[in-house]
């Protein structure tokens, strides 16, 4: 499998069964443009273009291997931290520590990572998982950069997940 044989739908669904483990039981992501953007059907967004606050959170992992990729995952720091809370059972403001922060997203990172290594030659290999703040939402790469992309929306915040060539 390459990169080109990847297409959103295949991101949209790692994501969505990813996001119904860990996150929200019963959150079902569903296509809703042609580029791949995705709506949570029980909180559906008709604006794709959702506020996010000024601060991302970007968890990461690498694949080596006969397809090198970088496969990543960029969130709101608002919905990053919503998201560990839901992870870790905890009420909604029960105040999760940017250490726990993280580790959730480095936990989802990993997931969606290896799910996406399942669907490459044996042999891959799945680094552990890096994250780190950006002053505000990363462009995501677009097949220029010899990525594919897919959005979602879980209520109105925005989950980016790409899987880029790296070598």
């Amino acid at each position: 499998m390459t990169i080109d044989m990847i297409d959103p739908d295949i991101l949209v669904d790692v994501l969505g069964a990813a996001w119904v483990s860990f996150v929200d039981p019963w959150a079902e992501l569903v296509p809703g443009c042609d580029d791949g953007v995705a709506t949570v059907d029980h909180q559906a967004v008709v604006d794709h273009q959702a506020p996010v606050d000024h601060e991302a959170v970007v968890a990461e992992v690498w694949v080596s291997g006969q397809v090198p990729l970088l496969v990543s995952l960029n969130l709101a720091r608002d919905s990053a931290q919503l998201v560990t809370e839901r992870m870790l059972g905890g009420a909604v403001g029960s105040g999760v520590t940017e250490d726990d922060i993280d580790d959730a997203m480095g936990e989802l990172a990993n997931v969606v990572g290896g799910a996406v290594k399942s669907l490459l030659p044996d042999g891959s290999r799945l680094s552990l998982p890096s994250v780190h703040r950006t002053s505000g939402p990363e462009p995501a790469p677009g097949p220029e950069q010899g990525a594919v992309t897919a959005c979602a929306y879980w209520g109105e915040r925005k989950v980016v997940m790409s899987v880029r060539r790296t070598g």
